[in-house]
C-alpha cells in the first residue's frame, strides 16, 4: 500500500507510530485489518508541509516595491553588495 501526501490537509492527518505501537500491534494486529506505518522523518517532514503552506507570501509587497522602483528608473543596485552575496551563498 502506498500513501501520497500532496496537500496541507493530507499532513495533517500524518501520525508516526512508534517502535513500541509497531510491537504492540504485531503482537495483538488482526489479520483483516490494514496498518499503514511512517517513520518519524516522514512525520516531521509533513510538519513542515504544512508550515510552509500555511506560511503567509511575505516577499509579495517586497516584489510590489522593487517593481515599482525598476519601473520609475529608482533601482540602484549596489554590485558590491551583489557579488558578496554571491560569494556567501556560495553561487
Amino acid at each position: 500500500m502506498t500513501a501520497e501526501i500532496s496537500k496541507p490537509a493530507d499532513a495533517a492527518n500524518v501520525v508516526p507510530i512508534t517502535n513500541a505501537k509497531r510491537a504492540a500491534g504485531k503482537r495483538g494486529a488482526s489479520p483483516s485489518r490494514d496498518r499503514v506505518g511512517i517513520s518519524s522523518q516522514a512525520a516531521e517532514l509533513a510538519r513542515a508541509l504544512r508550515h510552509v503552506h500555511d506560511s503567509p507570501d511575505v516577499r509579495e509587497a517586497k516584489v510590489r516595491a522593487l517593481r515599482s522602483a525598476i519601473a520609475s528608473g529608482r533601482y540602484e543596485p549596489d554590485p558590491r553588495v551583489i557579488a558578496e552575496k554571491i560569494l556567501e551563498h556560495g553561487l
